[in-house]
């Protein structure tokens, strides 16, 4: 299974986050079992992780925070990770149409 990881020094209710120091890494395995919603992965590889916060996995087509990092022996990675939902559906949200009936500062009389 292939993963892309990224930093990113953007808040986590940021749609469009600036990704940086991109790795794509093709010899992924999912831990058992697993979701996809917070996917746990296992790594080997002598690539020091803990510099990504960030990854995207194409075969489930969603970006991910990275939320914990352990190092195992034997160059071993074990990362878990949660979806980001607002990067990971922005198209979506971008392009509905919708109506706001309340905002953070004012309200539409609309």
């Amino acid at each position: 299974m292939e993963i892309i990881f990224y930093s990113t020094t953007n808040e986590n209710n940021v749609v469009y986050k600036t990704l940086t120091d991109e790795l794509r890494f093709e010899n992924c395995t999912l831990k058992e079992p697993t979701d996809i919603i917070n996917p746990t992965v296992i790594i080997n590889s002598n690539i020091n992780f803990k510099k990504y916060n960030y990854c995207y996995i194409p075969e489930f087509n969603r970006y991910y925070f990275i939320t914990d990092i352990v190092s195992r022996i034997n160059n071993m990675w074990i990362l878990k990770c949660k979806v980001d939902v607002l990067m990971s559906f922005k198209e979506f949200f971008i392009n509905l149409n919708v109506i706001v009936n309340r905002g953070e500062k004012n309200i539409n009389s609309y």
